[in-house]
């Protein structure tokens, strides 16, 4: 067996320092053998006091200053947006609950996607973004903002997909238990009330009966119910031709309960496409479809997105209290040149870009105090008068939507409206009537 001990019985500790050494019979060999250090059994205690400290360097010294090293390259040398970024550091750059939702491949993905969406060619008209700020309430350009919207589409795509904009596992979860109590489908269509659109809904089925029913096949309704009587619930599941469910508040933030918040309406789209093969289409009880549905929805189909934008329509930051900027990080003024993106009916396909840029977003916005309802009280939502101010009003759901869209497509959202919607009010493919109503609609089909 060969010894490291020297022919003296020594082992040569000045190779690591001078003042250290172990001396040992001719006789004695060691037991124990490392890259850091011997131990001779004839200097028990010696041994074990340097190889205690050998330790000590090792553990608490070299390693945390190697970790440190380590995480300073990854977060300071490299960032996503520097040209020449290799995979490996941009992995360094995600924290480990990103990690485990958040991917390069992700980030490579949705930028691709979100490039090709940018240059595709639509017959919509430009939407112009360059009127003088002098009534505020209409889309205008403020000159002296001094932040805009970022060129870079991939920068875009970090934002979106930064923390603030995630779910947790947790929230993602309860999601996942809501959406089991919708059945899979192609295309699932979605609308919700409450006891005192009742009778707005009725009239909304009976459009849908006339309307949508005939021309779609492989459709599933899903109506949610945010607290009808038990006796509307009964007529409704009974004449409806829909699935009814109720939303589990249960499993959600007290202050979901609040209805005039819309909480519940991304966390009820985003179930809903966790279930559906290919389109989900949303509409509130005031939505009444006129000819063209095949249209719309192959347009949807090829596009993987249609929003119901009125081309005269008010700006985001009047109609978004500023803590929601705050909290996604954005200058007002910046939005100041884009109309808000109603919602109250759109179209999503079933892809990874609209689920994980636009839907997992706005749903993570929903359970966020902060970022849906940034101290707003019920009568903020009233927007219906016109001012000449930001931060006249604040519309919840809609706000965050409309900020999130114009993060990702900017000046070119236009590509993505529903052609021909001339007003709030009236568009190619739906109206908007919440003066309209039927009080007996569902009584007449079960006689």
């Amino acid at each position: 067996m060969l010894s490291p001990c020297n022919e003296a019985g020594n082992f040569p500790w000045s190779v690591f320092s001078s003042h250290w050494r172990i001396s040992c019979p001719t006789s004695s060999k060691p037991i124990l053998t490392s890259a850091l250090f011997f131990w001779c059994p004839c200097n028990r205690r010696r041994s074990i006091y340097a190889t205690f400290w050998t330790l000590v360097i090792v553990v608490f010294i070299a390693t945390p200053l190697f970790l440190m090293l380590q995480r300073t390259i990854a977060t300071c040398v490299y960032h996503p947006l520097v040209q020449g970024t290799t995979k490996q550091a941009l992995t360094a750059r995600l924290d480990p609950i990103q990690t485990a939702t958040v991917t390069l491949g992700d980030v490579e993905e949705l930028t691709q996607t979100l490039e090709r969406m940018l240059n595709i060619t639509t017959n919509n008209t430009r939407q112009a973004h360059n009127r003088k700020c002098i009534n505020i309430w209409f889309p205008c350009k403020y000159d002296n903002c001094s932040s805009e919207i970022s060129n870079n589409v991939e920068e875009r795509i970090w934002d979106i997909l930064s923390p603030r904009f995630r779910l947790s596992k947790q929230q993602t979860s309860i999601i996942k238990v809501f959406s089991q109590s919708i059945p899979s489908s192609d295309t699932i269509l979605l609308s919700a009330a409450s006891s005192n659109h009742f009778n707005e809904f009725q009239a909304m089925v009976q459009n849908l009966h006339t309307v949508v029913y005939p021309v779609l096949s492989n459709v599933t309704y899903v109506f949610l119910d945010l607290g009808l009587t038990i006796k509307q619930r009964n007529l409704t599941e009974k004449a409806c031709r829909c699935h009814v469910i109720s939303f589990p508040f249960h499993l959600f933030p007290s202050w979901f309960k609040q209805l005039f918040f819309f909480h519940w309406k991304p966390i009820f789209i985003l179930a809903a496409m966790m279930r559906a093969n290919k389109l989900v289409i949303y509409q509130d009880s005031s939505i009444n479809w006129k000819a063209g549905v095949t249209e719309l929805l192959e347009r949807a189909d090829q596009l993987h997105l249609q929003l119901f934008v009125p081309n005269y329509f008010h700006n985001i930051p009047v109609a978004t209290l500023k803590g929601m900027f705050d909290f996604m990080g954005e200058q007002p003024c910046t939005y100041l040149p884009f109309s808000q993106v109603p919602a109250n009916f759109a179209i999503f396909k079933h892809t990874q870009f609209v689920i994980k840029a636009i839907l997992q977003p706005w749903a993570k916005c929903a359970f966020e105090r902060d970022c849906l309802i940034p101290n707003a009280v019920v009568s903020d939502r009233n927007c219906s008068k016109v001012h000449n101010g930001l931060h006249s009003c604040h519309r919840f759901d809609q706000s965050a939507y409309s900020i999130l869209l114009t993060k990702l497509f900017s000046t070119e959202r236009y590509k993505y409206h529903m052609p021909d919607t001339q007003k709030e009010s009236e568009g190619k493919y739906v109206t908007v009537d919440r003066a309209r109503k039927n009080t007996d609609y569902f009584r007449q089909i079960l006689q």
